[in-house]
């Protein structure tokens, strides 16, 4: 058997706590890692929302007590963010859906899986005839109605984006024109 002449460090005994305070709250502490959440957020794809998004999806994880460091909402963000643009040149009517559950083996943390929900425009455009068929007599006529916009007012890219998710759209006077030829 060979020894060594330098016994190894004998460490301290930790501290005997007897904080009432400091108890509870390492018991809550190890507790909490025992709390897991998962779920879903399903929201429109309105590009000019993005940035809210990330602030709603920052206050859930905030709320679960899981927050964010800068980077990570930043990444976060950067997902968001393309798949919105994405979703909503499919179509208006998209929506984002971001599912989130606890990092296995350990659950410390969360992943992400985001996709979109879309009815292509074929989808849309069947129901919309299967509607104004329920409601036109043979041989009757669809008349549109738009929203024109007065010479001076040009709407911003959140109010189109809304409008547009509710089958409206503004006009300007240079939107006419231009669909007019």
């Amino acid at each position: 058997m060979i020894t060594s002449d330098n016994p190894p460090p004998q460490n301290p005994p930790p501290p005997i706590v007897t904080d009432l305070g400091i108890l509870q709250k390492t018991l809550f502490e190890d507790f909490m890692q025992s709390v897991l959440a998962n779920g879903e957020m399903i929201m429109p794809c309105i590009p000019a929302l993005t940035e809210y998004y990330i602030w709603r999806i920052g206050a859930l994880f905030q709320a679960i007590d899981s927050r964010f460091s800068q980077e990570q909402l930043q990444q976060v963000g950067q997902m968001i963010a393309k798949n919105i643009v994405e979703g909503f040149r499919i179509s208006p009517h998209s929506k984002l859906r971001l599912k989130y559950e606890p990092s296995q083996p350990t659950n410390e943390g969360y992943k992400f899986k985001t996709s979109i929900l879309a009815a292509s425009i074929v989808e849309q455009l069947r129901l919309f005839l299967v509607k104004m068929c329920d409601v036109l007599c043979s041989g009757g006529l669809l008349l549109f109605a738009i929203f024109l916009c007065q010479d001076d007012y040009e709407p911003d890219p959140l109010t189109r984006h809304i409008y547009q998710l509710q089958l409206t759209s503004f006009f300007t006077p240079q939107d006419l024109a231009s669909a007019m030829k």
